[in-house]
């Protein structure tokens, strides 16, 4: 009996140990792998109530240039708004704008093509969605970026912003 409780338990632990609040768990076992750790960077603020802006991020323990946001919360999308990070302070204006700043879209690759036009808008989210997966450019970690936000260029509005030092 009690080896079949230690595999009920067991058999469960990988689908337990993967939820994006368990940020220190890691293990392999023949039942199931843990594919990767988050480590919590922060909350993203809602300073500007006409855009209202929610969720937690993280990076990838083992792979420190993959951001994670779990429950992003953006129900009105800016007309020109995107994912920006960088490694200057104070970050996330218009003075940050140059090699060290990267435009982070959704699901690709980031750049420094900070004026293209091409560059996709990010849209509405409503905080029921999978996460949110964003790729620094190669090369890049998030240990050597000192601010994170959600930018409008067309207005150089800052809709929410979390500065770090990993």
């Amino acid at each position: 009996m009690a080896v079949y409780s230690f595999l009920a338990v067991f058999s469960i632990l990988p689908f337990l140990a993967s939820g994006r609040d368990q940020q220190k768990i890691g293990f392999t076992s023949s039942l199931g792998q843990v594919r990767y750790t988050l480590v919590k960077l922060g909350q993203l603020p809602s300073p500007i109530a006409k855009h209202p802006l929610n969720g937690t991020v993280y990076y990838r323990k083992d792979h420190p240039s993959v951001i994670t946001i779990s429950k992003l919360y953006y129900p009105i999308m800016g007309p020109d708004a995107f994912f920006w990070a960088g490694e200057d302070s104070p970050g996330c204006n218009d003075d940050s704008i140059g090699d060290t700043s990267y435009y982070l879209p959704v699901g690709k690759v980031g750049s420094t093509e900070y004026y293209s036009r091409e560059l996709e808008i990010l849209p509405a989210y409503d905080g029921t969605e999978k996460d949110v997966i964003l790729r620094l450019p190669a090369g890049v970690t998030v240990r050597q970026l000192k601010w994170f936000c959600l930018w409008c260029r067309d207005f150089s509005v800052n809709f929410g912003q979390i500065d770090f030092d990993v």
